[in-house]
């Protein structure tokens, strides 16, 4: 039970680290 909510608030995590990246590097091409 524990490694599941540890494992769904990484996935979580990661993907909104991904969302930040992406979106400083938009603004870096335009």
């Amino acid at each position: 039970m524990i490694d599941e909510n540890l494992n769904l608030h990484w996935t979580i995590f990661v993907d909104n680290v991904v969302s930040l990246v992406g979106d400083k590097t938009v603004e870096k091409k335009k």
